[in-house]
């Protein structure tokens, strides 16, 4: 089929899962955009599904270009033939540069007449540089003040006249406690009852600090209420905030994404508190770079969340300061003696990063309880583990990472044989289908030739075996008894090999092979069931494995239930310390300086005689 007779929402796809991301982690446009610029202009059939991943999120950086998309976008609101307004679903902006400050000449941008231009819009987040952990430590962008308010009313105005119905919403408590603001951490109740807010599915925290805000209230109050004015929240990300238990005893019960990204003071016991009595529907599960965090609340996880597929737990942690080390975890175990995880049985993605602090007992039985509860997981597809054994010899490491390793990918690794090749296009599985009937079609012609050819031979041969059939058979020796155990009679039959042959295939038809019996072996004597040094399998003298033997100790472990059905099995067992930024062994290699290449022992200069001096 060619492309360009493909439906719409299959290109959209394909466009869309090409180009993603179009911008980077530092909000820097990637070579995605002019791509989808490029596929756009190859044919009528890619256009719109071209300018569809395009706009579906446009960049917005640098400030230069968001102004040109406000400018589009009014210019253009009157076009019969595309609505580029229309296409937008969501909003994501780096506000320091785009709404705070002027650059390069250009005014801080006004969202509330882009909002108005974007009658589709489902999200809007906004951004600082300050949230990213590279800028953040190098002390930049860390002045969030400017002359204009990010959070105006003329952009709330905008949702409301547009009745745009949100379904994803960023509030950023850096840029909402502004002088300017319009709407401060103590209105963010009022915005929450408004209609177009009312539809809200994902709302993101950032930056949200604990303790008393404003006339003595916490703002861990302040922002429960607000949460629980969504009636249609389901998920719910902090970053860089202050999660306690205090807030997390307040959340609303049907969550079903809970996010918790970089916030200090979350601990265990706070959060086995939360998921016991309100993770009966919690589904996704991320928490990464929680410093206060260890993995005690895996003890009940089975029975608090019995509907989890999804949990994701990154244990690195990153400074803010280069001149002190504040990148260890502050608690003092990763799991406490005795404390075995449990796993919901709805789990399909597990994802446990720079796991340490632990002891190989620890280890030994987190990684057990993988193991023990492969038959209760079906739906597991993917497991990564990555952990550390620093306090350990490298011998012990070493055999407990190759055990391990080897056992989890035994267990629920997919060995599945790779898709078949005639089933790639339907033309090519035509074609299989055809030799596959020709095939047959000559095998069966064969199989009636050969009975037709072994009829005739028996036939002909008839009455060359009634003449030789003698009625008594000879006497056997000893020698001949004891070589053959068949009560079939004899044949007299001459020497020849000819004669022989024939009669092997006329009388082997219905006789069965002779079998020679099998002598008598001595067992070695078995050691007892409680020496250490025994094995579980008796050998006999000739080296056969009798089969009522016990069994060893890898027969044992034949018996683990095997799973699997993962694509993916990582499972990364060293001794490295989690950094910031692993290196590497290319960042340590030497690059040489372009034109201090080897010398090949070949000078040619100009006005060279060939002589050093």
């Amino acid at each position: 089929m060619p492309w360009p007779t493909l439906p719409y929402h299959i290109l959209l796809a394909i466009f869309d899962y090409a180009s993603r991301p179009l911008v980077n982690d530092m909000f820097q446009p990637t070579p995605s955009i002019n791509w989808l610029y490029r596929v756009a202009l190859c044919c009528k059939a890619f256009v719109e599904p071209a300018l569809s991943a395009l706009y579906y999120s446009p960049p917005l950086h640098p400030p230069s270009r968001a102004h040109r998309l406000l400018s589009h976008l009014a210019t253009r609101i009157d076009t019969p033939t595309i609505h580029y307004g229309a296409k937008i679903k969501y909003l994501d902006i780096e506000a320091s540069s785009t709404m705070l400050h002027k650059f390069l000449g250009w005014d801080p941008l006004d969202i509330g007449a882009l909002v108005s231009l974007t009658p589709q819009l489902r999200g809007v987040a906004l951004h600082l540089y300050s949230d990213n952990l590279a800028w953040r430590k190098s002390g930049r962008s860390r002045n969030v003040t400017g002359s204009k308010a990010v959070y105006h009313r003329s952009m709330i105005t905008a949702l409301q006249q547009n009745k745009i119905m949100l379904q994803d919403w960023t509030w950023n408590h850096s840029l909402a406690k502004q002088s300017q603001s319009a709407f401060p951490l103590t209105q963010m109740k009022g915005v929450h009852m408004m209609p177009p807010f009312q539809t809200l599915r994902s709302l993101t925290l950032v930056n949200y600090p604990a303790g008393p805000i404003e006339k003595g209230r916490l703002c861990e109050d302040m922002l429960a209420e607000a949460i629980n004015l969504l009636p249609k929240l389901t998920d719910l990300h902090f970053h860089m905030s202050s999660v306690n238990d205090r807030l997390l005893s307040k959340l609303p019960h049907n969550l079903q994404t809970l996010e918790i990204v970089e916030c200090p003071v979350l601990k265990s016991s706070s959060l086995d508190g939360f998921l016991a009595a309100k993770g009966v529907n919690m589904r996704h599960l991320i928490l990464d770079h929680n410093q206060s965090l260890n993995l005690s609340f895996l003890t009940y996880l089975a029975q608090s969340c019995p509907k989890l597929e999804i949990l994701k737990a990154d244990l690195r942690y990153f400074g803010t300061l280069n001149v002190t080390r504040d990148t260890d975890p502050k608690y003092d175990v990763l799991l406490l003696g005795g404390q075995k995880p449990t796993w919901p049985v709805a789990l399909r993605s597990l994802e446990l990063f720079h796991l340490r602090r632990w002891d190989f007992q620890t280890a030994e039985l987190f990684f057990s309880s993988l193991t023990e509860s492969a038959e209760l997981l079906p739906d597991l597809r993917q497991l990564k583990i990555k952990a550390s054994l620093d306090e350990s010899g490298w011998r012990e490491r070493i055999a407990f990472r190759d055990n391990w390793t080897e056992k989890l990918q035994r267990v629920f690794l997919r060995r599945s044989p790779p898709p078949s090749s005639h089933l790639k296009s339907i033309s090519a599985f035509q074609y299989f289908k055809s030799q596959q009937k020709k095939g047959k079609m000559a095998v069966w012609e064969e199989k009636r030739q050969t009975l037709t050819r072994n009829k005739a031979s028996i036939l002909s041969n008839e009455g060359t075996v009634q003449a030789n059939r003698v009625d008594v058979a000879p006497q056997r020796t000893a020698k001949d008894t004891s070589e053959s155990d068949s009560d079939a009679p004899l044949v007299k039959v001459r020497r020849s090999t000819r004669a022989k042959t024939q009669k092997e295939d006329m009388y082997t038809l219905s006789e069965s092979p002779p079998i020679r019996p099998k002598a008598p072996r001595r067992r070695r004597r078995r050691k007892g069931s409680d020496d250490s040094s025994s094995e579980d399998s008796a050998i006999d003298d000739d080296g056969i494995l009798q089969p009522d033997t016990q069994r060893t100790s890898i027969d044992r472990e034949a018996d683990l239930y095997v799973q699997g059905l993962c694509d993916v099995v990582d499972v990364l067992i060293d001794n490295l310390r989690p950094t910031e930024e692993q290196l590497k062994e290319d960042d340590f290699l030497d690059e040489e300086v372009s034109g201090d290449e080897d010398w090949n022992g070949d000078d040619d200069m100009p006005g060279d005689s060939g002589y050093a001096w």
